[in-house]
């Protein structure tokens, strides 16, 4: 049996989309088991106290859950389960590995006893997909020694990874979200500036050249001056620079998500019939 998840989203205000992740579902040989995230929204984070309560309460109930596609009455309203996804074939320790690979990512050198209460590029660019229920098809820390092989040129030794990545049948994109309204976009720049250089040219150095996009996705907030000086940064790296504030343009990348996710889909399913 293929081991599962579902990730077990807080969702204070469902009509907007806005979810925190509290956990996930496992179900694996027959059994339901946990995982948990580390770090709640607080207060500030939602806006509300009686919220972040609500949230950590949630939290430490989440052992209650006895079934994978079911959350108990307990949970209310304000809770929902994310799409079913597969865990690598690979993972012995499913617990283990979401709450290491998935829920609790860290950078490296990060401190582990003073964690930050800001939120992270990665996790608010997931949200994005989340909300548009793309989610099984992003995939985080995309490795160019493994997952590059045939598209990137050989030698990418010393390359940072990319944060959320779709494998398609014929081309993969490679995604980096901005947050305008965060206190390091500028640092953010320069570091998604530098990647995406490194890429180009790994890209372009290939054999075959045309099977990574690179396309950096600016989440909503911040003034109109602040987009356009990000887009304007970015738009000589990225092959696109997507406006989510724009209506056409994420629905644009939206649909390419998708279109490149599914395709990728059913290119593990001919390949497993294959096999």
């Amino acid at each position: 049996m293929t081991a599962t998840y579902r990730l077990v989203h807080f969702t204070p205000d469902p009509f907007s989309g806005l979810r925190f992740t509290l956990g996930a579902v496992v179900y694996a040989d027959g059994e339901v088991r946990i995982a948990r995230t580390h770090q709640l929204p607080g207060a500030d984070s939602l806006g509300r106290t009686d919220l972040a309560v609500l949230a950590r309460m949630l939290h430490q109930r989440l052992d209650e859950i006895v079934q994978p596609d079911a959350l108990p009455p307990v949970f209310g309203p304000l809770a929902m389960l994310g799409e079913r996804q597969p865990l690598p074939p690979t993972v012995t320790n499913p617990v283990a590995w979401l709450e290491e690979q998935v829920l609790n990512l860290r950078r490296v050198g990060q401190s582990q006893s003073r964690p930050s209460h800001a939120p992270q590029r990665a996790s608010m660019g997931l949200r994005f997909f989340e909300t548009a229920r793309l989610e099984r098809y992003v995939r985080r820390n995309f490795a160019p020694a493994t997952h590059g092989r045939g598209w990137l040129a050989s030698d990418t030794a010393g390359m940072e990874p990319i944060t959320h990545w779709v494998g398609g049948r014929e081309e993969t994109l490679l995604m980096e979200p901005i947050v305008p309204t965060r206190s390091q976009c500028d640092a953010d720049l320069r570091e998604v500036s530098t990647r995406f250089v490194a890429y180009r040219y790994a890209i372009e150095k290939a054999e075959r050249h045309d099977g990574g996009q690179l396309i950096a996705y600016i989440l909503q907030g911040g003034t109109p001056s602040q987009r356009e000086k990000v887009s304007g940064i970015l738009s000589g790296k990225a092959h696109l620079v997507v406006d989510t504030s724009d209506e056409r343009e994420r629905q644009g990348f939206i649909d390419r998500v998708r279109e490149v996710g599914q395709s990728g889909e059913r290119q593990q399913a001919l390949q497993s019939a294959v096999s």
